[in-house]
């Protein structure tokens, strides 16, 4: 394996120095700067959603694909319309899973798990 590590594809390296280093950089630097005023009620939005956009994210790409091959006649020539409309679905699904099942679960198991406690 190290062997296959040291002198194979350069993928693997490539995705060590992302995740070792590259990555990590990343976050660094977000820890480092200062969101721009407007924009931090997007990015806290963003934040509170984020488990909620991965989780639907790849389940819908499947039914995304039938309707762009079904219903998009040139995807090639559409292809910036079609990933903003993708990604739209996915921002709602996610929210609209937010709003109705998982805050609502979140409060639920917080007063079973936790009776005397109040939370925000």
């Amino acid at each position: 394996m190290l062997a296959d590590f040291l002198c194979g594809d350069v993928g693997h390296i490539y995705e060590l120095f992302n995740f070792a280093i590259l990555l990590p950089f990343i976050v660094w630097i977000g820890t480092q700067t200062e969101a721009w005023k407007p924009a931090r009620r997007i990015y806290a939005w963003l934040g509170r959603t984020s488990y909620a956009i991965y989780i639907v994210h790849l389940p819908l790409f499947p039914l995304w694909i039938y309707v762009s091959n079904h219903f998009v006649k040139d995807i090639h020539a559409h292809l910036a319309l079609t990933v903003a409309a993708y990604t739209l679905l996915s921002l709602t699904v996610a929210w609209m899973l937010d709003i109705f099942y998982d805050i609502p679960v979140r409060a639920w198991l917080g007063r079973k798990l936790m009776p005397g406690r109040h939370l925000a």
